[in-house]
This record gives structure tokens, sequence and C-alpha cells, in this order.
């Protein structure tokens, strides 16, 4: 098997940023794509983050693996890791198209698939295998982590068309401040790997984008998932999510907890006390 690391790189995060970005942020490595690729490998994890997030918060998942067997790609969300104003600068159709591009390659020169999405993550990989069922049948397992389908409350998507006329970016801190927004908590606590101004245009985007998949999930063939919801969310409806997940996925493995410290963040140890349930899970399916 050949894979052709230079025609990653062609459509790395750094060509795109750079279309967009120009001079507007100050790259930090720690903040690119995790990437350990051996070509004699056929397993391999792929991965996506969640909005304002990093591939740093699904590194949880594998920083723990003996990754003698199999290679891993955590991605970046066109746009995030940086300023964040690259991210009210990027459409949904932009951070598609740099995703599936990953996901292709990925598809394509390995045998053996395991997808993992956090929030925005999970929304991307899901719109990614409803448009291509071809690639099924290379995908051995898919976690889903609080996947963002339906909003906790219809006010919000309103809110935020109303903030974004008078501004761009709202301050992380001045949210907490005013609201005690349960999982604003881990982004104030690593401002290294979050965003700490919220991309207001970025979220239309990506609600644009749930509404839009939402409405293809008819589509979407039976697979083997492991999804994880907590009733008191509140990014996500886990109410209304539930029924969808039973009626569109294999709800086996559907696990619904009662998170409150951090609700949403269910992979970081930082704030979840479900992460090592997680993380077993899925080191469990790797191996298998």
């Amino acid at each position: 098997m050949m894979i052709n690391i230079n025609e990653l790189c062609q459509t790395s995060i750094f060509n795109l940023y750079n279309r967009v970005a120009k001079n507007l942020f100050d790259q930090k490595k720690q903040l690119l794509p995790i990437i350990h690729i051996n070509p004699d490998h056929k397993k391999i994890i792929y991965s996506l983050h969640g909005y304002m997030g990093a591939p740093y918060e699904m590194n949880f998942l594998t920083k723990d693996l003996d990754i003698k067997d199999f290679s891993i790609f955590h991605d970046l969300i066109l746009g995030y890791g940086n300023h964040p104003g690259v991210a009210n600068k990027i459409s949904k159709e932009e951070f598609l198209e740099y995703a599936y591009k990953n996901l292709e390659f990925v598809f394509q020169n390995f045998s053996e698939i395991h997808l993992a999405g956090f929030s925005t993550g999970g929304l991307i990989i899901t719109k990614f295998l409803v448009d291509h069922p071809e690639y099924h049948h290379k995908l051995k397992s898919l976690h889903l982590i609080s996947p963002f389908y339906l909003p906790y409350s219809s006010l919000l998507p309103k809110l935020n068309r109303f903030l974004i006329k008078k501004v761009e970016l709202l301050d992380v801190k001045i949210l907490h401040k005013i609201t005690r927004f349960p999982d604003v908590k881990i982004i104030l606590l690593e401002p290294d790997f979050y965003l700490q101004k919220i991309p207001l245009k970025g979220a239309m985007e990506i609600e644009s984008l749930a509404n839009q998949l939402v409405s293809q999930m008819q589509q979407l063939k039976p697979i083997n998932s492991y999804i994880y919801l907590t009733k008191k969310d509140k990014v996500l409806s886990c109410r209304k999510t539930i029924p969808f997940i039973k009626k569109y996925f294999n709800d086996k493995n559907l696990y619904i907890f009662n998170e409150k410290k951090s609700p949403h963040h269910l992979l970081h140890p930082l704030v979840s006390n479900q992460s090592k349930i997680i993380v077993e899970n899925f080191t469990r399916e790797i191996n298998h």
C-alpha cells in the first residue's frame, strides 16, 4: 500500500489557512492536526474535535494506546485552533471540503477505519457518512460524543443572529460571568487549546450544517456506533437527540449520562466523570 504523504500535505491546514487567514493569527504547534501515519498499517483512527476546540481534546482517546498496529489522524476543523476571526471567515462548504479530502484520503488508503467525533466533529463525520455510503464497508466503528445535531433551544440560534448584528466575536470570560454556562469551564481552564472568543458567524455555519444534515438522515444506513449523551447538556437537546439517534443509528451502544460538571464535554477528564468509560469502550473496539 502506497500513501502519498505529499498529497496529504498539499491539502494541509497550512495552505488552506494561508488562503483565508493571511496574517490574522499566530501559528501554535500544539493546535495542529495530530498525525501518526505508517504506510504499513491497515488500521487507522480518524477523529474530529468540537466547536472552539482543537485536535488536542480528541487525543484523550488514544494517548495511552500502543500505536504499533494502527495509524492515528486527529484532524483540525478548518478555521479553528487559532484566531477566532479565522473561524468566522470559513463557510460550511469550505470546512466540509477540507474534512472530506482528509476522510477520503483515510478511506482510500486504509482497509479498517475507526471514526470518532465530538460535537461539531461528530456532525461533520456523520455528514460525510451520509454523503459517501460507498465507504461504509471499510468503517469498523463509529464513536460520537455529544454529537451536535439538534440545539438545546431554538432560542440559541435566534440569539446568535441578534448578537452577530452587533459583534462578531464574543468574549468567553464575559459569557461565563453573565451566564455561568457550565461548558465554558474547560475553555477557560485550558486557554492554550480553546478559542477564547466565540466566532458567532462560525456558529451560524455549524447551525446551518446541522439543519442540512437532519433533512438528509434518512439516507444513512445503520452503522455500528457508540454514542454518548448526557441529560444535562445545554448545547444540544438530549430530549430530542435520543429519539433521533434511535431512529437513524444502531442504538445498541447508546450511553445516556447525568453528567453535571461540564455536561457537553464528556471526553475531557478534567471536567468529565465519564471520560474513562468512553476511552475504555473505544480501546476495546479498536483492539477487537
